[in-house]
């Protein structure tokens, strides 16, 4: 009874999230705190888990907007995807060991997103400013 009320709190926030007017990146948090508690049910609920957080403190980034920040906001986004995986994958290992599926969390078109954010980080980090800082006056 308790799972199904978070479950059915996340896909509330989620669908409120996606349909409404909101004008601060951090509405998404709104989505990811209780899906956090689902993350560890099942492998569905942390693959999910892994696609919102991702592109979620994606869309954080640019709240770190200094240049001396670019370091700190860099180190923090990889270290949390990176421990957020692996403590999934622990979490989930008698899932994954049951399945005949392969046994991991990510798919290809996860980490062809993920390479999507990469280059949206490397143009708006590195590119940008160096070349095209210019045209914004």
């Amino acid at each position: 009874a308790a799972s199904f009320f978070v479950t059915a709190a996340v896909y509330s926030s989620l669908t409120g999230f996606m349909l409404s007017y909101h004008c601060h990146e951090k509405a998404i948090l709104t989505c990811i705190i209780p899906l956090s508690l689902l993350a560890v049910q099942s492998k569905q609920s942390a693959q999910l888990y892994l696609r919102i957080s991702s592109v979620g403190h994606f869309g954080l980034a640019p709240l770190l907007f200094r240049q001396a920040e670019l370091g700190l906001k860099t180190f923090v986004y990889i270290s949390f995807m990176a421990l957020s995986v692996r403590i999934l994958k622990i979490a989930a290992k008698d899932e994954l060991a049951s399945m005949n599926a392969p046994r991991k969390l990510t798919n290809k078109w996860d980490r062809i997103g993920l390479l999507v954010l990469l280059l949206c980080f490397v143009f708006m980090e590195l590119i940008h400013p160096i070349f095209l800082s210019s045209f914004e006056r």
